[in-house]
C-alpha cells in the first residue's frame, strides 16, 4: 500500500492537471414533479418555478 501512495504522489508531481470545477445539475420544477408524477420518457416544459430556478442556475458563478 506505501509503494502505491508514493507512485501516486510521484505521478501528481509529473502530471500536472488543472483543477476544473464540475457542477450536476438535474432540472428545474415541473408541473409533474409538484403533483408527485412519475416521469421518465416524455419531456414535461419547466413551470414558472423551474423557469426561475434554470435562471438562477445560469447565473451561477
Amino acid at each position: 500500500m506505501y509503494k502505491i501512495k508514493k507512485l501516486i504522489k510521484k505521478m501528481k508531481n509529473i502530471i500536472k492537471i488543472p483543477h476544473v470545477p464540475f457542477y450536476f445539475v438535474r432540472h428545474g420544477q415541473t408541473d409533474w414533479n409538484k403533483e408527485n408524477k412519475v416521469m421518465g420518457q416524455i419531456d414535461i416544459p419547466l413551470n414558472a418555478t423551474g423557469l426561475e430556478q434554470a435562471q438562477v442556475v445560469m447565473l451561477w458563478p
